[in-house]
């Protein structure tokens, strides 16, 4: 838990865990998408996708997360060749991702998404 968590009031949320590369915590709201990746490809001119299932939540365009300490956000959502706007529990879906490259993710890895602006603080 953070200390803004603290600070607000905020419950410590659920974590899963399966290595320090895919730790990652989720909250309770279903605004939010887990993915578990299950394949990695780039395509020149996209960038990188990942395919994979929806674990928990719903995973909508232009949500972000962090991966390896790298800011990324999803620009398209794609199932059976078909364009998504979002992707609910038990989905296989492949998303196009920003800011990344393959050797940023790894397969069996976790990706938290969310609507929230990510903020980092640094303290001089």
């Amino acid at each position: 838990m953070s200390f803004l968590d603290k600070l607000f009031g905020k419950e410590e949320p659920g974590k899963v865990s399966r290595s320090p590369e895919t730790e990652l915590s989720i909250g309770a709201s279903s605004a939010n998408g887990v993915l578990k990746i299950e394949g990695i490809y780039f395509i020149v001119g996209v960038g990188l996708i990942v395919v994979g299932s929806v674990q928990q939540g719903i995973l909508k365009l232009k949500q972000k997360a962090i991966v390896n300490g790298k800011q990324t956000k999803i620009k398209s959502i794609e199932a059976n060749h078909a364009q998504l706007q979002q992707a609910t529990i038990g989905q296989k879906v492949g998303i196009a991702l920003e800011a990344l490259r393959k050797e940023d993710v790894k397969e069996g890895q976790l990706i938290s998404f969310s609507n929230w602006l990510i903020i980092k603080l640094v303290f001089l």
